[in-house]
């Protein structure tokens, strides 16, 4: 009960004394200094994420780490277990990521303004042309550098078991024939569960798989790449 009380006063506390640092970074904005704010918001998020991991009792495990692309933008395509994937994430990959998200995040108080500096883009999974214009708006980004991050399941899972994927979910990468780096988080359900408020202690490994470029064969054909997706996602989860 105590953690669960210190962690959600953090959570909220924490923004309220980030408003300074997102008035600058609203400057950076209107004058034209967007990667000074992209920055910023990397900066800030990856520290407020490393607290969250800290006060819920999260003891990450990362592997791969080298088989993050040295220069090429990616679209880092992982499996959705917890709420903590987010800061899991954050915290954990070294390179500035944006996430594609739901567009119920919008309503955010504070993180949405947050998120809009980092380049996450918000999608609404019930409107197939705003979702279209979503991914089209991403593949130019990601020709401009920018690592996105999709969960293509769509929702986190109950169980923690692989959902089916979503048939559009890589389309950016795919627009922007820039690689595609799966990546598998185990173990964060146990920190919170769907439908679920309490935190938890536990464990969680990360696992970075090799990248799959536009260079592959697999990569012309959406099905099989899918497939290659799922199956290297699936083969680290416990």
């Amino acid at each position: 009960m105590i953690r669960n009380i210190i962690w959600y006063l953090y959570w909220g506390l924490s923004l309220l004394v980030y408003i300074p640092a997102m008035i600058r970074g609203q400057g950076y904005v209107k004058r034209g200094e967007v990667s000074r704010a992209r920055q910023l918001a990397f900066h800030k998020a990856k520290g407020w994420s490393r607290n969250l991991l800290k006060l819920a009792g999260g003891r990450t495990e990362i592997r791969g780490l080298e088989n993050l692309p040295p220069e090429d933008a990616f679209l880092l395509v992982a499996n959705h277990q917890s709420n903590f994937d987010i800061p899991l994430l954050l915290a954990e990959i070294p390179l500035p990521i944006a996430f594609i998200a739901k567009i119920e995040t919008r309503k955010i108080p504070l993180v949405s303004q947050w998120m809009t500096f980092m380049g996450c883009l918000f999608m609404d999974r019930e409107d197939f042309r705003q979702s279209v214009g979503i991914i089209n708006e991403a593949s130019k980004k990601m020709a401009q550098g920018y690592n996105y991050v999709i969960f293509p399941e769509g929702t986190r899972s109950p169980d923690g078991r692989l959902g089916d994927f979503k048939a559009g979910s890589i389309k950016m990468a795919l627009k922007a024939k820039r690689p595609i780096l799966p990546v598998t988080i185990d173990g964060s359900i146990k920190m919170m569960k769907k439908g679920e408020k309490g935190i938890h202690p536990g464990r969680v490994v990360l696992t970075i798989h090799p990248p799959i470029t536009p260079e592959e064969e697999i990569f012309k054909e959406t099905a099989n790449l899918m497939a290659e997706i799922k199956t290297r996602i699936e083969s680290a989860l416990s």
